[in-house]
């Protein structure tokens, strides 16, 4: 998993993402933080594609996106969605 995610996502942080980008990573778990909305649509179609290359995928079930930040309650409910 090094060489198939955690480098290249320090490649695509340096040279993609607009914002800050975050990992953190546990044996073949992993969870990645953004800034900005536009990187996670962005990195998501691009992790994918790296994925496949090593005929690797993301768990249908256990990847989503989760709105994560100070606000995300406030907001979320304020446009009448649940948990964050």
């Amino acid at each position: 998993m090094h060489y198939v995610l955690d480098l290249w996502v320090k490649e695509w942080r340096e040279t993609t993402a607009r914002g800050e980008v975050l990992i953190v990573r546990y044996v073949d778990d992993f969870a990645i933080c953004f800034q900005c909305r536009d990187d996670t649509d962005k990195f998501l179609a691009a992790l994918k594609v790296r994925l496949a290359n090593f005929h690797l995928e993301l768990h249908p079930e256990k990847t989503r996106l989760l709105h994560f930040e100070r606000f995300a309650s406030e907001d979320r409910q304020r446009r009448g969605k649940g948990k964050p």
